[in-house]
């Protein structure tokens, strides 16, 4: 890049730069300082590229695409399409294959900016991050992590898993009758139930929103959150509020689905260490975890639902709630 233009330089965001990334995730990177780019182009940054600041992405991509294919030509390089122009890059490191995508940064680019903000909310709650892989290795192994095929993006994924953690404690003390104060520190394997049953039966994504700027589950009805209206999932980005990161995920009813046959199979193995008398006193029963009746995000019913799953959590190790989650046993 810096070829092209000299006072570009290249930055890497996304997973691989907040720590979380498989050896198969993609490589997010874009290229800052490109001139003409970098400012402001007189227009609200939630408006997103005018056809004419797109045609201009495009062709500064398409000059940097052809540099690529001179420099890397065992290197699969096509430039796409989408809200975001990016130059799509394929190939093999050690016989696994490796994607990057280079994008731009402009006004409306909040890549840099969303990985330091997923870095300070790992440093902050220490157990997201250890949630995160484990949510993001469910979704991946059932094709649902994609948000270009309707899954959960990381970034969505890693706000929801924060906001349950900052909301778990007043619904473990409203079930407990406990002081917040009083409260023990849960385990992984505990939150990790928790969140399951949370986001597959208490979470309505018609009705509720994460706001991005608050810990708390917000009404979608809001005259605020109109113009999201029609998006399947409201997950506002901290970076720019009025970025949704969550409109692509247009198969949130499967990964809901999905969550709730996770803490089943969670309940089930905890049912089966009962039965071989290993269980924890008071563990509940598969059918009292998955029928239990929930009317509200931040109701009785939502907190009687979080001491089912601690209960069935506190049956077993953490290892065999992970090995429940992904070996059904």
């Amino acid at each position: 890049a810096s070829a092209i233009w000299s006072t570009a330089r290249v930055f890497c965001y996304g997973s691989r730069a907040t720590g979380l990334a498989y050896a198969s995730s993609d490589v997010d990177l874009v290229v800052c300082g490109v001139p003409g780019f970098d400012k402001v182009y007189g227009q609200k940054v939630s408006e997103g590229l005018s056809p004419q600041q797109m045609g201009a992405q495009l062709e500064a991509l398409s000059t940097l695409s052809e540099r690529l294919k001179e420099e890397l030509p065992d290197v699969r390089v096509r430039i796409q399409k989408s809200a975001v122009p990016i130059i799509a890059m394929s190939s093999e490191v050690d016989g696994q294959p490796l994607h990057m995508d280079v994008s731009l940064s402009t006004p409306q680019h909040k890549g840099l900016v969303a990985a330091q903000h997923v870095r300070s909310l790992y440093a902050s709650i220490p157990v997201l991050a250890p949630l995160t892989v484990l949510f993001k290795e469910l979704l991946r192994r059932h094709d649902l992590k994609s948000a270009y095929t309707g899954g959960l993006s990381s970034y969505a994924l890693t706000l929801m898993i924060a906001q349950f953690v900052q909301i778990e404690p007043a619904l473990r003390s409203e079930w407990m009758r406990v002081p917040l104060e009083q409260l023990e520190q849960p385990g992984l394997a505990s939150l990790l139930l928790e969140c399951l049953h949370f986001y597959g039966h208490v979470w309505d994504a018609q009705r509720h929103c994460i706001a991005g700027h608050t810990w708390g589950c917000v009404d979608r009805s809001h005259a605020s959150l109109s113009v999201f209206a029609l998006h399947p999932l409201l997950v506002c980005d901290p970076a720019n509020p009025n970025n949704n990161v969550g409109r692509g995920c247009y198969r949130i009813r499967q990964i809901q689905s999905l969550f709730r046959e996770a803490a089943k199979a969670i309940a089930d193995a905890a049912e089966g260490a009962a039965a071989e008398g290993t269980a924890a006193e008071g563990a509940v029963t598969t059918e009292e975890l998955a029928t239990s009746s929930h009317e509200s995000v931040d109701g009785p019913a939502a907190a009687s639902g979080e001491g089912a799953c601690e209960a069935a959590a506190a049956a077993l190790s953490d290892a065999a709630v992970i090995r429940a989650l992904f070996c059904g046993k």
